[in-house]
């Protein structure tokens, strides 16, 4: 059975603790054999009580507190008020003719809440066709109309698995009251009744009318994933994309045309709504943070170096897409690797209702699937039309190795040529880099920029020279260099001989 079955069965064998011994007990049988609570008793006129469990004579006191209660007048039995307090929960219910029922679960989700029934009838410790099928005898059997409960009082033993087998395939409804003997003892008549009837632990030990909660389950969950389907359709209804504020959008634009790929963006998506910026900026942004923005400065690329492009990753959404073992390769590993974040040209509010409908009810909302098929149809793009990546056999996208070594070159050559020219004014820099650029360097063969996009040895030679340029520029202690490449440093190998580093910085 299930674990609160296990964990009831296990608690009868459970040793009395050292109090129960110090329990004033508020119950006694009259002389009509009735169990009767210490409350009741001035009103009685019996004048002899006895103990429900070993019917030895008992004496009405009270406690310091004023609180009435039974005492044995020889030896106490030490079980009389377990029994007591059965009988009485019994005895309540027989009258009241209700009871409190727990809340039903399906699936750990609440399919009916706690509410109280009253019934027709209440019979004590009867046998009825159902019960008597199974070889049952119920605490008490509750009927209202044709519905039949049956009512199990626990005290010190609870209902076991084999008895609750016994109810399941019987096919009756069963719930189990389970009375703190400490807390029972210290309460009044009423306050003990209302405990009974709604105050104490109970739990359903079965359901007989589980299956059509289960189908209530099923209208829950339907109404639920239509309900979030109507949430993403309004974020969708008003979906409205921003231009975006940032610098590098600009930067990117300006890197684009000078590479000829500007007319890669503004293609028109068929899933605008998953992004929170306007085509032009998105596409903007992911053109420029996987040509420009995914280099490693220190390093240019191998010959015959790939780079593979994976989807953007939502564990959401089923199988994860990021395969692990390629993270070395993929140059948005920055961006990937933590599923939990995407970048921020996405629609999170969308992708988070998508995410929460897919979490809770198993399926998406209608009509909307994976984010990371709009950014496969732009990829698809840029396959067809910009020529700049290409299909491999898992599905992913691999950018061109050829294009992608000459911008990698360029930037690598440029970040190098920045380094190497010794001065704090910006202009003179820029000016200084463009006027070299335009030059074949001192001791090369062709301009810089074609020498770069060829690669080889003659790029190697190229960025070795810029290397060591670079270095006598930044180093502390710089050394005389053979090569000056045209740069305007030709006082560096004085000023190499001991000259002021902060003097040949501050150069112009």
């Amino acid at each position: 059975m299930d674990e609160e079955t296990a964990k009831r069965s296990s608690q009868q064998h459970v040793a009395r603790t050292p109090f129960d011994g110090l329990i004033k007990n508020p119950f006694a049988l009259d002389d009509k054999m009735l169990s009767v609570h210490a409350d009741e008793a001035h009103a009685r006129t019996t004048l002899n009580w006895s103990c429900p469990g070993c019917l030895q004579l008992l004496t009405l006191k009270r406690s310091i507190n004023g609180r009435p209660f039974f005492a044995h007048r020889a030896n106490a039995c030490g079980s009389g008020y377990e029994t007591a307090l059965h009988a009485f929960a019994k005895r309540i219910i027989f009258e009241e003719k209700r009871i409190l029922l727990p809340p039903y679960k399906v699936d750990g989700e609440v399919t009916s809440q706690a509410r109280e029934l009253t019934f027709d009838c209440v019979v004590i410790e009867t046998v009825d066709e159902r019960s008597a099928a199974v070889r049952m005898v119920p605490d008490c059997t509750l009927t209202r109309g044709s519905e039949t409960l049956y009512v199990e009082i626990a005290v010190t033993h609870w209902v076991d698995e084999r008895k609750a087998l016994k109810v399941e395939r019987g096919g009756a409804s069963m719930i189990e009251v389970t009375l703190c003997r400490r807390k029972a003892s210290d309460m009044g008549f009423d306050a003990l009744r209302d405990y009974v009837l709604s105050g104490a632990k109970r739990v359903w030990i079965n359901n007989a009318k589980h299956g059509v909660h289960l189908s209530r389950l099923k209208r829950m969950r339907e109404m639920a994933a239509q309900k979030a389907t109507m949430r993403v359709h309004e974020l969708v209804r008003s979906y409205k994309p921003a231009q975006c504020p940032d610098d590098e959008i600009r930067r990117y634009r300006f890197l684009l045309r000078k590479w000829k790929l500007d007319g890669l963006i503004g293609f028109a998506n068929q899933y605008p709504h998953w992004f929170r910026f306007t085509a032009e900026d998105w596409q903007t942004l992911y053109l420029g943070q996987m040509l420009f923005d995914s280099a490693d400065p220190k390093r240019s690329p191998g010959d015959g170096e790939t780079f593979l492009l994976h989807w953007f990753n939502f564990r959401f959404l089923g199988d994860p897409e990021y395969h692990v073992g390629h993270e070395q390769e993929n140059i948005f590993a920055g961006l990937v690797t933590d599923y939990r974040q995407a970048p921020s040209w996405f629609n999170i509010e969308l992708i988070s209702e998508v995410e929460k409908g897919r979490r809770e009810y198993g399926t998406g909302p209608n009509g909307f699937g994976n984010p990371t098929l709009a950014l496969k149809s732009f990829q698809e793009h840029l396959r067809m039309n910009g020529r700049i990546l290409r299909l491999v056999e898992d599905g992913r996208y691999e950018i061109d190795a050829t294009l992608m070594g000459e911008i990698w070159r360029c930037q690598r050559m440029e970040n190098l040529l920045w380094r190497s020219i010794p001065s704090q004014n910006i202009d003179f820099k820029k000016r200084t880099k463009d006027q070299w650029l335009q030059r074949v360097p001192p001791g090369h063969r062709g301009l810089p920029e074609a020498i770069a996009k060829a690669g080889g040895q003659g790029w190697n030679e190229l960025e070795q020279d810029l290397i060591e340029t670079s270095s006598l520029v930044l180093s502390a202690h710089p050394k005389p260099i053979k090569n000056l490449l045209g740069l305007p440093l030709f006082k560096a190998n004085e000023l190499a001989s001991g000259r002021s580093v902060d003097h040949l910085r501050s150069w112009r």
